[in-house]
């Protein structure tokens, strides 16, 4: 079902948005029709959210649980950005 209505609210919308921003379908109305695409994505997103919260998924949960996660990857990757300049750092050794 939502991809239905993805389909029939990406058709309906890029028509009605390409026709208000250029009556003869030219080059402009394409902007309204990648409007409409990423609103018709919306749409298939909040038909789909009640089914997900029915079996209990939780879309958002507050706080920010991937912060050790992060400051592990940020920790490991220090070395792998100071490496690139070590060829540098010897090109300039020999050549001065």
């Amino acid at each position: 079902m939502a991809s239905s209505f993805f389909t029939l609210g990406a058709i309906h919308q890029c028509v009605l948005l390409g026709y208000w921003l250029d009556p003869k379908f030219r080059p402009p109305s394409l902007l309204g029709f990648a409007i409409a695409r990423s609103s018709a994505c919306r749409w298939q997103f909040a038909v789909q959210l009640p089914a997900w919260r029915s079996i209990g998924y939780r879309i958002f949960r507050p706080g920010l649980p991937w912060r050790r996660q992060a400051d592990a990857i940020l920790r490991l990757m220090g070395p792998s950005r100071r490496g690139p300049r070590a060829p540098l750092q010897v090109n300039v050794l020999v050549n001065s």
